[in-house]
């Protein structure tokens, strides 16, 4: 969806909801927003300071005096990602539904991975550390005061919070690409009671071009006050200044991209995972704005599929580290990687020999004589490589 701050001026529907039963997706089909939830509780905690009720140099202790590392970490370096906060686990806690003061309590079992203030490392602890601020401050818990200061101010109908597990019915499926249309992949069960404020948020295309165009117009909040537009990132994109956050979570990817010059939104949602979400808004914001000399088209690709490849010597258990395993399966003939024990397989699509792309994260996996796996992400996502040896 496009649209400036007064109409929608372009707005596409592809695909299904639900697969299974053929259920076609709408303008007001609601997705999980993953990340962008961030900027909702951003929002919310400059709203509690622009009211007074906080501030960004206080510590953490000052509204949650219990927690453990509460003296050390203030409000900003929460907003900042420079907490040193490690996410919890989320494997292990996968069943579990946790509400905002469980999931304090998840994060303090870890060491934190820097000393506050020290560092920058973009995660999602802070941001369920800033929700639970905001329900000991305004008394209300986390969803119901975005509802109460956002939503319904900006009539936004097909958005809330899937902390609690209450899904809306027009709620969008979670999958992830497979090998062939009918093979995609259907993510159950997806906790998100352990994303709450980070990643927790659902919405649709049109209540997240409302919400763009709350901010263009600093009607919300104004985060162009701000020394950094907290929640949000900042980019130049066909030649313009743009505020955007994208996320990605278990099936699903969003990108919100905000040109506040022009007063323009862009959203893009999918219930596919694909790590190419990012470069899509990018090259529609330069096709829209008619500066499309470096946009990259790519070609269709050709089904490289072959059944009678035999994939079997490449499956096995690989790991860099401790955090960091990887379980390559194959199922009738097509390789799945299980990151870290997830119930749900990527697919790995083969390229060429020893070569196959993972198009849910994106990058390109190498098998090095079957004992190592060389797991690179292409250059616009910094093209490290990561080296995970056979066990």
């Amino acid at each position: 969806m496009i649209g400036n701050e007064n109409e929608i001026l372009e707005q596409y529907t592809f695909g299904y909801a639900d697969f299974e039963k053929q259920v076609k997706h709408t303008i007001t089909s609601t997705f999980c927003i993953a990340s962008n939830s961030k900027t909702f509780t951003a929002a919310a905690i400059i709203l509690l300071k622009d009211r007074g009720a906080i501030q960004f140099n206080d510590k953490v202790s000052k509204y949650l005096p219990d927690f453990k590392y509460g003296d050390q970490i203030t409000i900003l370096n929460l907003l900042r990602y420079e907490s040193g906060l490690a996410d919890i686990d989320w494997e292990l806690n996968r069943h579990n539904i946790l509400d905002a003061k469980a999931l304090v309590s998840e994060i303090e079992k870890k060491p934190l991975e820097f000393e506050p203030g020290t560092d920058g490392r973009y995660g999602n602890a802070g941001f369920t550390i800033l929700a639970r601020v905001v329900e000991t401050v305004s008394g209300q818990s986390y969803g119901a005061f975005l509802k109460e200061n956002f939503f319904t101010t900006y009539d936004m109908q097909h958005t809330g919070d899937l902390s609690t597990h209450e899904f809306p019915k027009d709620f969008s499926n979670p999958n992830f690409p497979g090998p062939r249309p009918e093979l995609t992949r259907y993510i159950p069960d997806v906790n998100y009671s352990l994303s709450l404020g980070s990643g927790s948020m659902y919405s649709s295309a049109i209540d997240l071009w409302k919400w763009g165009s709350s901010i263009a117009s600093k009607n919300s909040v104004n985060v162009f006050k701000e020394a950094y537009p907290y929640g949000w990132g900042r980019d130049s994109i066909a030649g313009r200044f743009c505020l955007n956050q994208t996320g990605m979570n278990n099936g699903f990817v969003s990108s919100l991209f905000i040109f506040p010059e022009e007063k323009v939104t862009m959203v893009l949602l999918s219930n596919i995972e694909n790590g190419l979400w990012v470069d899509w808004t990018k090259d529609l914001a330069k096709i829209y704005f008619k500066d499309s000399t470096d946009t990259f088209y790519p070609k269709k690709r050709e089904d490289t599929y072959s059944p009678t490849q035999d994939f079997s010597t490449y499956t096995g258990r690989f790991k860099l580290n401790e955090d960091r395993i990887i379980d390559i399966k194959n199922v009738d003939n097509d390789l799945y990687l299980h990151l870290n024990d997830f119930y749900v397989g990527h697919h790995l699509l083969p390229i060429e020999k020893d070569k196959f792309e993972l198009r849910s994260f994106t990058g390109t996996l190498f098998f090095k004589n079957k004992d190592s796996i060389h797991w690179k992400l292409p250059e616009r996502w910094g093209g490290w490589v990561q080296v995970y040896v056979r066990e």
